[in-house]
């Protein structure tokens, strides 16, 4: 059947990433608020980021054009997590892949 599954709600790094950010943000106003539980949250949610990467260096997505929208998504939770360019392999490997998808005219596509 064509729409078997349509209505099982999956993991998607952009969701993913929309909850960390907010919880960094929240967490810059109000640092002691259930803030161990939020760790737990976030390293939780970081964890499955990580795992989430394909050997492209993208993610998978289910918005936008899937995979350049997940992988600008994933960058900004790896951030949060204090993951730079300098310091993750990671991150290396996610700004290789927007670079090899940009298009002769100067944007970007997949």
């Amino acid at each position: 059947e064509v729409f078997g599954r349509i209505m099982v709600e999956y993991d998607y790094p952009e969701c993913t990433t929309a909850v960390i950010m907010g919880l960094h943000l929240f967490q810059k106003y109000y640092p002691d608020y259930r803030a161990q539980e939020i760790r737990r949250f976030k390293d939780r949610a970081i964890v499955y980021i990580r795992r989430a990467q394909r050997k492209d260096g993208s993610w998978y997505g289910a918005w936008g054009i899937c995979f350049t929208y997940a992988t600008w998504f994933a960058l900004e939770s790896l951030a949060c997590a204090g993951e730079t360019y300098a310091n993750s392999e990671r991150v290396r490997r996610a700004c290789g892949f927007p670079l090899s998808k940009q298009m002769e005219d100067g944007g970007w596509g997949e």
